[in-house]
């Protein structure tokens, strides 16, 4: 099924994390870096969670916790919980990225390169090592391209 690429500017918009594990910490930290107002909903996580100093419920998730929201990111190791915070999402109609299942899902985080004002974002479908590696293709390839270019930026 064909995607819509896009990009977001999240800066001072509400984005929900729904869980605090590994996944849903890295989705954090990036979403806070990009100036988002990050809220996280679990009754425990990381230590680099709690590092991030993001708004941080230690709860389970509750009716109501989307409100307001502009995205959420279900990033729990229960499929019972993102599920139920999918649905409501399409409810609301705020975008949804299920970490556990991107069938589910109605928005995707790609394998992303910052490199100055250039950013390279990549979906490879269903398989997240094809779009990394692709990603750091494309990494080491950038400063040819650059000179080839005489470097517009």
């Amino acid at each position: 099924m064909p995607n819509y690429p896009l990009l977001l500017d999240v800066t001072g918009k509400r984005v929900v994390v729904v869980g605090a594990g590994p996944v849903a910490t890295r989705r954090a930290a990036a979403l806070a870096a990009a100036g988002a107002d990050v809220t996280v909903i679990a009754p425990e996580g990381t230590d680099a969670m709690a590092a991030l100093g993001v708004r941080w419920h230690r709860r389970v998730y509750a009716d109501g916790d989307l409100a307001g929201a502009w995205l959420v990111h279900a990033a729990t190791d229960i499929a019972e919980v993102n599920a139920v915070v999918a649905a409501q999402a399409a409810q609301l109609r705020v975008w949804c990225v299920r970490a556990d299942d991107a069938a589910r899902s109605s928005a995707w985080v790609p394998a992303v390169l910052h490199e100055g004002d250039i950013t390279v974002a990549v979906n490879a479908g269903r398989n997240p090592r094809l779009a990394v590696a692709v990603r750091d293709g494309v990494r080491q390839s950038l400063p040819d391209i650059l000179r080839r270019l005489g470097d517009p930026r």
